[in-house]
């Protein structure tokens, strides 16, 4: 019987074919870990490049199946008693591991801890020099505590995409388990690579996700209030963007802009059955 790895590394890829393998020669090699990647059905030989990497286990899906419920299919073949969940743009600096690893270990009741994400030379997040427990981390890179999981449940499968990594630092903190941000454990991260791909679709996907978000943890008082708020802004961006397609005829974008925010207008009236609380899958 093979030694359990400490650390199960997680990447989710969908059509980041070359930044994948970035990311996948950035991670260490010293025998601890094991890499899982999930492929959403990628068409641009996200495959074929695996091939090449003997040692990482792969799951392929024929469709994009979301980015939670794809980490969840990873969560539950890993064996390690950490797991780290990482971009496929993302990367990790030398090091970076080792001290996420450590700051897990300086609190037997931190649950989770982030990479300090920066993107060619911007930093993504709060520059501050001391630790500091924000209510939630990014999920672009985050190491996660087993046990903890193991307590509050997996990704919240009803967030296809954005929200997922505030619902569970949400749901961690309702445990008891601490959510920790440490500035000195770097990674750089090329954000929303896959996403670009389907820009209008992914804001639908994010706006429900907010308002998901909402009723699950504030409330119908809240999430009603917050649908208002964005009805009433986006009807109003459609209208001006219209208004400004007619005199401005030659620029199509505005029309286009006008047609997108009515799309988002639609979305965030959408039936509350969209919204009911997800399941903490096991």
């Amino acid at each position: 019987m093979t030694t359990a790895p400490r650390v199960s590394i997680i990447i989710v890829s969908w059509n980041t074919s070359d930044l994948l393998s970035e990311c996948l020669m950035s991670l260490p090699r010293d025998g601890t870990t094991e890499v899982i990647v999930v492929d959403n059905g990628s068409r641009d030989g996200t495959l074929a490049m695996l091939r090449e990497w003997p040692q990482v286990q792969v799951i392929a899906n024929a469709e994009n199946e979301g980015f939670t419920r794809a980490n969840n299919m990873a969560i539950r073949r890993s064996r390690g008693e950490f797991l780290l969940l990482i971009n496929s743009d993302a990367r990790l600096s030398p090091g970076c591991l080792d001290r996420m690893l450590a700051q897990l270990a300086a609190d037997p009741h931190a649950g989770a801890v982030p990479g300090r994400r920066w993107s060619r030379g911007l930093f993504l997040g709060q520059d501050v020099r001391a630790p500091f427990q924000p209510d939630w981390v990014c999920s672009a890179c985050m190491l996660l505590r087993r046990s903890a999981l193991d307590q509050v449940g997996l990704l919240n499968e009803r967030y296809f995409v954005y929200m997922d990594d505030v619902d569970l630092c949400q749901r961690l903190w309702d445990a008891g388990w601490h959510v920790w941000y440490y500035p000195d454990a770097e990674a750089v991260h090329i954000a929303g690579q896959s996403t670009k791909r389907q820009t209008g679709q992914v804001s639908r996907e994010a706006l429900r996700s907010f308002n998901r978000y909402f009723a699950h943890h504030r409330g119908r008082g809240a999430e009603t209030v917050v649908r208002a708020v964005e009805a009433a802004g986006f009807a109003l961006r459609a209208l001006a963007y219209l208004a400004a397609s007619q005199v401005r005829r030659r620029e199509r974008r505005l029309g286009e802009m006008a047609r997108a925010h009515w799309t988002y207008f639609e979305t965030s009236l959408e039936t509350r059955n969209s919204t009911t609380r997800g399941r903490n899958l096991k």
